[in-house]
This record gives structure tokens, sequence and C-alpha cells, in this order.
């Protein structure tokens, strides 16, 4: 048996023919699974070969170097970054996570930088893929945005062993640089303007982070009691549930008079399942939300929103990432951006 812990050990590359052998495939075989073609492998080689590729910490060395010298005529890495989020592409169509992408692009080619690729993590589990772009023959650095799940840390710390500039926005994670918001303070600031409308039946739609322990925390200093039945956890922020959780706090016996949205995408589903069943907003329900995406403007009534100032969050990220991909030994900076309320007609004082 090849001992291919210490064949890798001698070698600083791995190369197609480890690939091969640790597969028991043909090298053309390893060749045809990197390249897609020109021939067709089986179910079975290509899984072997993906295997092999994943247990050795393949990297398509030759190819890396060859699309930098087509590129960019040198040899050096170039100034390209990239962007991984955090779960699955259904997170791209969100309004807010569009708008921050939207932003980097913007900043990088205002920067001169290329952003190169935009994936989730999902994707990255692919190790041809993931070889392929984690290389730092071939990006400078990477936006992680939006908090790992916990079965993603292990690939975040691959991604972090391999790519030694990265930052965090929407989020923040030990020694890295980060971009974000206090959801505890958004939370706060919500409920305590409720409060000062004279609400006191406050509803709670979204996923249940700091946002919600803001909303118990108000309601707690006020001496006011939390009802469970008011707070309904949901797992994405949309605006289908915001919709449906609407739905089932106003069949209550004694429904609340106002609503924390967690994003403007459930309180524009609230105010859709509100405008169903009868009640009039802002009248008999206040809806606050938090974002203020365009259309929070335009939905009927125009939505009170927590502003989160998501073009200078986005662009600050990649200024401070190139910073860091410039200076190398810069400490890591951890900012937090202020929010700004932004009141329209959606919210008023509690009837009596």
């Amino acid at each position: 048996m090849t001992n291919y812990t210490a064949k890798t050990e001698r070698s600083h590359r791995v190369t197609q023919r480890d690939v091969a052998e640790r597969a028991g495939v043909a090298i053309s075989s390893v060749s045809y699974v990197l390249n897609k073609g020109p021939r067709s492998v089986s179910a079975k080689t290509r899984e072997r070969v993906l295997q092999a590729i994943e247990e050795l910490g393949y990297r398509p060395n030759e190819y890396a170097q060859r699309l930098i010298r087509h590129n960019w005529g040198v040899d050096a890495p170039p100034h390209v970054l990239g962007i991984i989020l955090a779960g699955s592409r259904n997170l791209i169509a969100r309004p807010y996570y569009s708008a921050l992408i939207a932003s980097m692009l913007d900043e990088a080619a205002a920067q001169e930088h290329e952003v190169r690729f935009i994936h989730p993590f999902d994707e990255l589990k692919n190790p041809i893929l993931f070889n392929g772009l984690i290389n730092p023959e071939v990006i400078s650095g990477i936006v992680l945005m939006h908090r790992p799940v916990h079965h993603e840390h292990e690939l975040l710390r691959r991604v972090l062993d391999r790519i030694k500039n990265v930052i965090c926005v929407d989020f923040n994670w030990p020694d890295l640089p980060s971009v974000l918001i206090d959801r505890y303070d958004v939370g706060c600031r919500v409920v305590e303007y409720l409060f000062n409308l004279g609400h006191r039946e406050i509803g709670y739609i979204g996923f249940p982070d700091e946002r919600l322990n803001g909303y118990r925390s108000v309601m707690q200093s006020h001496g006011v009691s939390i009802q469970e039945e008011f707070i309904r956890k949901v797992e994405f922020n949309s605006p289908t549930e915001g919709w449906q959780e609407t739905r089932l706090l106003l069949s209550l016996p004694t429904p609340p008079t106002a609503l924390f949205a967690a994003s403007d995408e459930v309180a524009i589903g609230a105010l859709r399942a509100a405008r169903e069943l009868g009640v009039r907003v802002p009248k008999e329900l206040s809806v606050v939300g938090v974002d203020d995406i365009e259309m929070a403007s335009y939905v009927s009534p125009p939505l009170t929103t927590l502003q989160i100032p998501k073009s200078e969050m986005a662009a600050f990220a990649v200024r401070t990432l190139i910073n860091q991909i410039n200076q190398p030994y810069s400490l890591p900076i951890n900012l937090v951006f202020p929010v700004k309320l932004i009141e329209r007609e959606s919210a008023v004082q509690a009837p009596h």
C-alpha cells in the first residue's frame, strides 16, 4: 500500500497522480472529472476521485497559475476578491443581502479590484469548486456574509486555513474583522418606540436572535409580562412567514395592538395578512420593521422601520479587506454601524 501521508508530507503539492493513486483510477479519469470532460466518467469513478481530492486537499495549482497569467499578465496573486454567503443561494434573493452585495461590487470596482465569485457555503462542499476558488493564488481576500450555522464551521475553518484575508459582514467571528449592526439594540429600540406610543401588547415575528432578546429586555424593564403566544419564531424572516404568523397572532382571543417584525419582508407579509383579515393598519395594529428596503416606502401604509446603512457597511467592509491585504499585519477592526428610525405611517398611538 502506498504511504500517502509520507508522500504528501515530502512534496509541496499534491498532484493529479496522487489523486489517481488514492482513488485507484487512471490519471486521465482525474483530469476528466476536474475539467468536466472531454470524456465522461461513471458516477462511481467520479465519487472516488472527489473523495480522494477531499482527503488529499488537492489544489489545481497549474490551472490557477495559467489563469492568473492569462488574466493579469503576472505571476503574483491578483487583486481579486470572493464573496461567500453562509447557507444557500436563496439568501442572494433577499433584498437586504442583494443590496449589500451590489454595494460591495460597486466599491470593489471603485478600488480597482475584481469580485471573482459569489457562492454560498452549500456549493463549496464540492471539493473541485472549493479547491478551484478557495486558493491564495486565485483570490486575495474573502467577504464572508451571514453567520455560518454549526455544520458549516468546519468548512469555514478550511477557508481560513487557505485564505488569510477575510472580513465578516453581518456577524462577528473570533480574530476576524467584522462589520455589523447591534441586533440587541435594534430589538430594544423598536420595542421602546412602541412603548412610547402607548402599546403594551406587542407581538414579535422573526428569527430568534438578539433582536428577540432586546424585545424581552425592554418588556421586562417596563414590568410588562411577556406573553409567549405573542412571540412567533421563524427561520428565514420572509414575507410568507410574516403573513402566516400574523394571521395566527390576529386570531388570538386578545391579539397584540403592535407588531415588531424582525425584517421589512416580515412586515410586508404582516400588512397583507392584516388586510385580508380586515384589521386596519395602523389604527388597529401598528407595524414596525427593520432594514428600510426600497419596497418599505411603497407599501400601504408606508412602513415605519429601522434603517440599516447597507451601502456604508458594504463599502467599509471592502475597503477594510483591501487594506488588510495591503497591510497584512494590521489589527482586526470590528465596527458596529448605527441604525436610524424612519417614521412613516404604519405605527401610531395605541388605541384606548
